[in-house]
């Protein structure tokens, strides 16, 4: 009996580190074993089996695995805790943008996702269509089927003005329609580069320069009025006061218009003189037998001679600024005149 005793310690000895090697793998597998919860594609399922991995499992579930598939947690990865496996399956998207048309293949439910998984900015007044519809782009698309979107872009407008440009997105065709849907509003006389019926194209540079207030001195008589004129001459014709004849504007009608947008017009106008001094002329004298005895008649009439001075008066605002004579000269001889003596009885 004494001998066995030894025996029976050595088998033991033997045994018990298996026995405790088998119970930790069993505790182990039964980590791995159990009931699952697959919620594939938003929808909900359960599954029981042993699996070291979500992707074991859905292999197992008779899922094939896609790269493009979303699978939580990942499909290779231990997974010692998670009971719920997540798996969002790629499926077509096809994505139409004017004559370009995109195809991916993703899994992504938010429309945001998928436009920039085909390389698409989304800028603000950018449209996504599904169906026809217009679709929020922050939230998600059904998952699992295939999908045909349209993507239409917002027309780009850039508003150049002098010391600042303003740059907004829009669906409208037309920029008097944008800027109106921008709350953007110009004066008539504000000046554009574009007109406000011009169709708008992807891409839009549109300058604007903002009316302001001219002053216009003529004579005694000021003119107020709204120009966005660069040019004093612009600025003139804006406020209906062209410049006439020999009118001239200070600054000149080419300058640029003074930062007080003070102009003034001088009127000038032209004067002529003539100044006539006669030549005279002689008489001779003839018998003329139908008048009555003793009396004077007009048998050819003498005609006096003229000699011209002309003055040329330059006036500016009613004051005369230069004086030119030109002359004299002769405008026409003296013609003798012949008398006639009546001899009638």
């Amino acid at each position: 009996m004494q001998n066995e005793t030894p025996q029976k310690i050595r088998l033991y000895g033997f045994w018990l580190p298996g026995l405790l090697i088998v119970a930790g793998l069993v505790l182990i597998l039964a980590q791995f074993f159990g009931d699952y919860t697959l919620i594939v594609n938003s929808g909900k399922r359960e599954a029981r089996g042993l699996a070291f991995t979500s992707g074991q499992l859905l292999r197992a579930a008779m899922y094939n695995l896609q790269p493009e598939d979303e699978v939580y947690p990942a499909p290779a990865k231990l997974n010692l805790s998670r009971r719920t496996i997540v798996l969002n399956q790629a499926r077509p998207v096809t994505i139409q943008s004017g004559e370009a048309e995109i195809t991916l293949f993703s899994a992504g439910a938010l429309p945001a996702d998928l436009l920039r998984e085909a390389g698409l900015a989304l800028f603000p007044g950018d449209v996504l269509l599904w169906e026809g519809k217009p679709l929020n782009p922050n939230e998600p698309l059904p998952l699992g089927e295939a999908l045909t979107l349209e993507f239409v872009p917002a027309k780009r407008v850039d508003l150049q003005f002098a010391n600042e440009t303003l740059t907004f997105f829009t669906q409208q065709e037309s920029l008097g329609e944008a800027l109106d849907e921008a709350g953007i509003q110009l004066r008539p006389e504000d000046t554009l580069s574009l007109d406000l019926e011009s169709a708008l194209e992807a891409e839009n540079v549109v300058s604007v320069r903002l009316a302001r207030e001219i002053s216009v001195q003529v004579g005694s008589q000021q003119y107020r009025g709204l120009s966005a004129a660069e040019r004093v001459g612009e600025a003139l014709r804006d406020l209906g006061l062209p410049l006439q004849n020999l009118d001239y504007a200070q600054p000149g009608e080419n300058q640029p218009i003074p930062a007080d947008g003070q102009i003034r017009i001088v009127r000038v106008s032209e004067e002529i003189l003539l100044q006539t001094e006669e030549t005279a002329y002689n008489n001779s004298y003839a018998d003329d037998p139908n008048a009555e005895l003793d009396t004077i008649s007009v048998l050819v009439p003498g005609q006096i001679g003229l000699v011209v001075t002309r003055e040329r008066l330059l006036l500016e605002d009613g004051i005369e600024k230069a004086r030119r004579t030109d002359g004299p000269w002769k405008a026409s001889d003296p013609s003798d005149g012949v008398l006639g003596r009546g001899t009638k009885v």
